[in-house]
Parts: structure tokens; sequence; C-alpha cells
């Protein structure tokens, strides 16, 4: 089964995170070794703008790079369609959700995604979305 790939799994093993860096290392041990994932566009820019924040904008080439040299993973652009659509759900949730997450959602019903390798809790809540973190 493919699953979509948030941008907290890479953050957690960039920063080694006490909590969870076992788990997301565990993870994109896993898409190294042939488990197909998706992600997209805006969670590329999702860690490149958590390492700005950071003053780690000169580490940015290597995380793409990094990213990109998985075999397994597909990078998916979101569209205008996608943005409708978050807004559809934003409004139907009581905007309960943070608008990053309803453009993956969106995006993510369109590539007929359901699964989500994430620790975001605001997925939960989202009805064609099952997180895992594992």
């Amino acid at each position: 089964m493919t699953r979509f790939i948030d941008s907290n799994i890479f953050i957690y093993v960039l920063t080694e995170d006490p909590e969870h860096y076992e788990k997301a290392k565990a993870i994109l041990e896993r898409i190294e070794k042939g488990e197909e994932v998706v992600t997209s566009t805006l969670v590329l820019e999702e860690i490149f703008v958590f390492l700005e924040g950071r003053k780690a904008s000169q580490k940015i080439p290597k995380v793409f790079d990094s990213i990109r040299s998985y075999s397994t993973l597909r990078i998916e652009p979101y569209f205008i369609e996608d943005m409708t659509s978050a807004i559809s759900l934003l409004k139907s949730l009581n905007f309960k959700i943070d608008w990053d997450d309803a453009i993956i959602a969106a995006s993510m019903k369109r590539i007929r995604l359901d699964e989500i390798y994430s620790n975001d809790t605001h997925f939960d809540i989202i009805p064609h979305i099952k997180r895992v973190i594992q």
C-alpha cells in the first residue's frame, strides 16, 4: 500500500528529535529499501521553510537532493483544484485543521491515497485519511 509522507517525518530525522526520531528514521529506512510513498511540493516547501526558520538555509540543497534520492518516493505538485477542495474541507470541518493539512488532504484524495505517515493529529479528523506513525 502506498502512503503519503508528511513533512514532520523528515523534520524529526533532520533534527534528531528525541521523542520521534527512531520512528521517523525507521519509516525513511523502509522507503530506502523500496517502500513506495508519495509526498508533495508543499511538503518540501514546509521542510525548507522550517530550515530557514532555524537559520539553516544552507542545508536546503543537501536536504532537497537527499529527499529526491529515494527512488520509490514520488513528489506530486498541488493544483488550484486542490485549493478549491481544501477550502471545502476547511469549511466542512469548521476550520479545525491547518491550511497546509487541508491542501495535503485534498491532494491525497485526488491521487487516491488514504493513509499518511505523520505525527500531526489534525489528520485524525479528516474522514478519508488514516494517520500512521510506526
